[in-house]
C-alpha cells in the first residue's frame, strides 16, 4: 500500500466519524508517517507500534490550555504493512487504530474503548 493510499484510508475513516466524535475535534492532527520519528525510538519495540497519541487528551485540558501546537495522532504506515493482512484487513486495522487513538484523545479508558469496538 502507498502512503497515499494509506492517506486515503484515514481520510475515508475520519469522514465517516459520527457526528459527535468529529464535532469534539480541536486542535489535533491526524498525521500518517511510515515509522515512528528516530528521536522517539525509546523502549525497543516501537517499530511495531501502529500509532499513537501525543498530547492532552480532552478532559485533561485546563483553562489555561491555550495557544499550544495541535496534538497529534499518528499513524505508522510501515508497522500496518508489516502485519502481512490481506488489503481489505489492513484497512480495517488502519481504521480500528485511528479510532482507538481517536479515543485516547477524547479520554476514552480502555473498557470503553473496548465497549465501543474501538480497541
Amino acid at each position: 500500500m502507498r502512503t497515499e493510499e494509506f492517506e486515503a484510508v484515514i481520510d475515508r475513516v475520519l469522514s465517516e466519524l459520527p457526528p459527535w466524535v468529529a464535532s469534539l475535534m480541536d486542535n489535533v492532527l491526524i498525521v500518517a508517517m511510515d515509522s515512528p520519528p528516530p528521536e522517539d525510538h525509546r523502549e525497543g519495540a516501537r517499530e511495531e507500534l501502529l500509532g499513537e497519541y501525543v498530547g492532552v487528551s480532552l478532559p485533561d485540558r485546563a483553562a489555561d490550555y491555550w495557544g499550544v501546537l495541535p496534538d497529534e495522532i499518528r499513524l505508522y504506515r510501515l508497522a500496518h504493512l508489516d502485519l502481512g493482512l490481506s488489503r481489505p484487513e489492513t484497512e480495517e486495522e488502519i481504521r480500528r487504530t485511528l479510532l482507538h487513538e481517536l479515543g485516547h484523545y477524547l479520554g476514552f479508558s480502555e473498557r470503553r474503548l473496548h465497549q465501543l469496538g474501538w480497541d
